[in-house]
C-alpha cells in the first residue's frame, strides 16, 4: 500500500480541487497590463454563478462602496483589478468546495468559520494600519482549506480524530500529525502548488499554526493565527476543532497588540459576520448561526 502524502491526496481529486477555466482566464487578464475592465468582465461572465457572487461580494461589508454595484464591469472598475482577482479567487474557492460527509462536519459550519477568520484577519490588519486589503480576508478565508481536503479524502480518519480531540487536550493539527503523518497545513501547501497561489496566501495556509518559522510574511501569518483563535472563542462556525487553540505569545509581539484590543475587534467582526455569510453563502439563512458546540480553551 502506497504511503499517503499531502501531494497524493490533492492529486487524487485534482478535478475537484482544480479551479475552473474562467479562473485561469481572469488571472491571465489581470496580469496583462493591456487588458481592459471590459475584457476582464467578459471573462468573468463566462461563469454566471461566479459573476453573480462577485457582484454580491463587491456589495458586501468588505467594501466601502458609496452606491450599489449592479454589473461585473462596475465591480471591476470600482474595486480595481487586483481586488477583483482576490474576489474571483474567493468565489471560486467557496463554489468549488461544496459538500462534506454530514457525520463529520457540516460544510456550512466550515465556511462560516473560514469567513469569520477572514473578517478577523482583515480587521487585525486594519487595526495596524495595513489597510482594508481584501488579500487579508482571502488569507483568513483559505487558511483551513487543507483540512477541507482531509475531510473530503479521509472522512473516517478525520471523524475519529475529531471525536477523540476533546479528550486528548490536543488541537486537531497535532492529532492529524500523529494519526496521519502530516496535518492540514501540509495539505494546504500541496493545494497551493496545484492552484499556483500567491506566496503570501500559501504561507498562511501552511503556517498559521507554526507561523513563527516564517520570515517573508510574518504579519499575515500572525494575524491569521490570532484571528483563528478569536473566532473559535466566539464560536462562529466550526472547522472541526472543539477547543480554542492557544495563541503563541510571539504573535502579539509581531502585531504589537494588547489583549484589551480584542473585544473591539470581536464586536466589529460579529457585526459584519452575518451580512458577509449571506453574500458568500446565499443559500443559508442569515438568522441561523450554526454555532459549533461550546469550546474549551487549551492552555
Amino acid at each position: 500500500m502506497q504511503k499517503v502524502t499531502p501531494r497524493k491526496l490533492v492529486q487524487a481529486a485534482e478535478s475537484l480541487y482544480s479551479p475552473p477555466a474562467v479562473y485561469h482566464a481572469v488571472m491571465d487578464l489581470i496580469q496583462n497590463p493591456g487588458a481592459s475592465a471590459e475584457d476582464i468582465s467578459a471573462a468573468i461572465c463566462q461563469d454566471p454563478v461566479i459573476a453573480a457572487r462577485l457582484i454580491r461580494l463587491a456589495n458586501s461589508p468588505l467594501f466601502a462602496v458609496s452606491s450599489p454595484l449592479e454589473t461585473v464591469t462596475e465591480a471591476v472598475m470600482r474595486v480595481g483589478t487586483k481586488n477583483v482577482g482576490d474576489l474571483v479567487q474567493t468565489t471560486v474557492i467557496v463554489s468549488r468546495f461544496r459538500g462534506l460527509p454530514q457525520k463529520v462536519l457540516r460544510i456550512e459550519d466550515f465556511w462560516r468559520h473560514s469567513i469569520a477568520v477572514g473578517l478577523g484577519t482583515q480587521l487585525l490588519a486594519k487595526a495596524r494600519d495595513k489597510g482594508m486589503g481584501e488579500r487579508f480576508f482571502l488569507m483568513g478565508l483559505m487558511h483551513d482549506l487543507g483540512r477541507l481536503v482531509l475531510l473530503h479524502q479521509l472522512p473516517e480518519k478525520m471523524a475519529e480524530i475529531i471525536r477523540v480531540s476533546p479528550k486528548s487536550c490536543k488541537p486537531l493539527y497535532q492529532l492529524e500529525k500523529e494519526e496521519i503523518g502530516f496535518d492540514h497545513t501540509d495539505v494546504g501547501r500541496a493545494l497551493f502548488e496545484l492552484w499556483k497561489l500567491p506566496q503570501g496566501l500559501a504561507e498562511c495556509m501552511a503556517n498559521h499554526h507554526k507561523w513563527v518559522t516564517i520570515t517573508d510574511h510574518p504579519f499575515e501569518c500572525a494575524a491569521v493565527h490570532i484571528a483563528d483563535a478569536l473566532v473559535h472563542a466566539l464560536e462562529l462556525g466550526s472547522s472541526g476543532e472543539l477547543c480554542v487553540p492557544p495563541i503563541n505569545g510571539g504573535a502579539w509581539d509581531i502585531l504589537d497588540m494588547e489583549e484589551s484590543e480584542l473585544p473591539v475587534i470581536a464586536n466589529e467582526l460579529q457585526a459584519k459576520f452575518l451580512d458577509t455569510v449571506s453574500v458568500l453563502l446565499p443559500s443559508d439563512s442569515p438568522n441561523d448561526s450554526h454555532a459549533a458546540p461550546s469550546k474549551k480553551s487549551k492552555s
